[in-house]
């Protein structure tokens, strides 16, 4: 039985590495990670009888202001980016004033912003600033997700729906500035055409970190 079983582990294991490579450019860690999930689940099935459980629902997308939200996205910024600037009011303090002079903007129809709500509070959020830079230059800011939603994919459908926004405007650029060391939104940028452009040193938040700022160039026609 031993030696049965240690044949059947081998092809397993022999014929996913086989099929590996062959995946879709397209695909994306996360991607693998819920097909093998659905594959272990109906493996289970089988060899119990059970039905599987329901999956839960992907979290729902919603658009425009939503109350709350500028308290909600501070404190979720500040709790994030906290070891990075070093906790204490002056990061969210910047973050909440910037929020408050551009919220009475997003009835411009150029301006838009996305997020989550889950039990009555904003815990995901992208926005598009289509204003402050001017020279027809979007400005991608905001864009924040709370630790238990992060690899479930919610940050790509975020980002499209931003990136959508600004193809049906026509804009010619987007521009976003992060903090050096977020590696796993650096990957989700630079996978849709967002480029390191600049890289400084800066202390607007309270404490000396090391600024990024990447631009997107919209295709022509």
């Amino acid at each position: 039985g031993r030696k049965t079983l240690a044949v059947l582990a081998t092809y397993g294991e022999n014929k996913v590495s086989g099929a590996l490579p062959h995946l879709s450019g397209n695909a994306t860690p996360e991607d693998v990670a819920r097909a093998l999930d659905a594959f272990a689940t109906a493996l289970k099935v089988s060899r119990t009888g059970t039905c599987a459980e329901a999956a839960p629902a992907a979290p729902e997308i919603v658009e425009g202001y939503q109350t709350g939200m500028i308290g909600d996205i501070s404190a979720l910024h500040g709790r994030t980016h906290g070891p990075i600037v070093g906790f204490g009011p002056a990061f969210e303090s910047v973050v909440s004033a910037a929020m408050a002079e551009f919220m009475p903007r997003l009835s411009n129809p150029v301006n838009n912003s996305w997020s989550v709500v889950e039990n009555g509070r904003v815990v995901a959020s992208i926005t598009i600033d289509s204003e402050d830079l001017g020279n027809n230059i979007a400005h991608l800011r905001w864009f924040i997700l709370e630790e238990h939603l992060r690899g479930l994919g919610l940050g790509r459908r975020l980002l499209d729906k931003a990136l959508d926004h600004c193809e049906r405007h026509g804009f010619d650029e987007i521009h976003l500035w992060t903090l050096k060391g977020l590696d796993a939104a650096r990957a989700l940028y630079e996978r849709n055409g967002f480029v390191l452009v600049d890289e400084y040193q800066g202390d607007q938040w309270g404490k000396m970190v090391m600024e990024q700022k990447f631009v997107r160039k919209q295709a022509v026609g």
